[in-house]
């Protein structure tokens, strides 16, 4: 998909991110090992399966009974 993470977020980035889920006293090792893990991470999430919309399903095919 071309949606993936693709390059790693800067460490002020990464700051951000952290501190948007209150994770504002990280040390500059947990950052760095976040950084490093956060491409990898976002790729496996592209690949989880994920149920369907509705609106992807094959309606066109279904005929109700006339009655």
């Amino acid at each position: 998909m071309s949606d993936f993470v693709t390059t790693a977020l800067s460490e002020e980035d990464m700051r951000a991110y952290a501190a948007r889920h209150g994770l504002t006293n990280l040390p500059p090792d947990q950052i760095a090992r976040m950084r490093g893990l956060a491409v990898r991470v976002a790729q496996t999430g592209g690949n989880l399966a994920r149920m369907p919309e509705k609106s992807d399903e094959p309606a066109f095919t279904f005929a109700p009974p006339r009655l």
